[in-house]
């Protein structure tokens, strides 16, 4: 998970790789690629048909996802789905129950991704004693009192 711009622990980036191995010499296939709360899942991307070769590591995916509008911030679970590029079959299902990793991803999208800005104003003020005018004017006030 990457970006964070207001730092609340969510992010609105995302990459995603996995290996998908078959018990054939070779399959072509494709993923199904959601993102679920709460058993929700909204799928957000369809991948190209790629290879896969028995149990090769060198034939691994790497799916790089920016949430741009629409997530808000919770804790997200990853679902993928593998099919057969020739049938369409599903033949393969991966979720938070199979790897911890795709579960509880705290994601958000990049419109609610805003770093919180603060403006302050500051205003000087002046103050103190105002006594100092009133024991000038007292005896102001006290001579024409005296002549009146």
């Amino acid at each position: 998970m990457y970006r964070d711009h207001d730092y609340d622990g969510y992010y609105s980036g995302i990459t995603l790789e996995f290996d998908v191995d078959t018990s054939a010499y070779h399959s072509d296939v494709y993923a199904r690629i959601y993102l679920g709360v709460d058993d929700e899942f909204y799928e957000y991307y369809t991948t190209s048909i790629f290879s896969i070769d028995g149990e090769s590591s060198d034939d691994s995916l790497i799916v790089e996802t920016e949430l741009v509008q629409g997530f808000y911030p919770d804790d997200y679970e990853v679902l993928i789905e593998i099919y057969d590029a020739y049938s369409n079959a599903l033949v393969a299902v991966y979720d938070g129950y199979d790897d911890a990793d795709l579960v509880y991803l705290p994601l958000e999208s990049k419109d609610y991704d805003r770093p919180q800005t603060s403006q302050v104003t500051v205003t000087t003020e002046y103050g103190g004693s105002m006594a100092w005018l009133l024991g000038l004017l007292l005896p102001v006030m006290w001579l024409k009192r005296r002549k009146g």
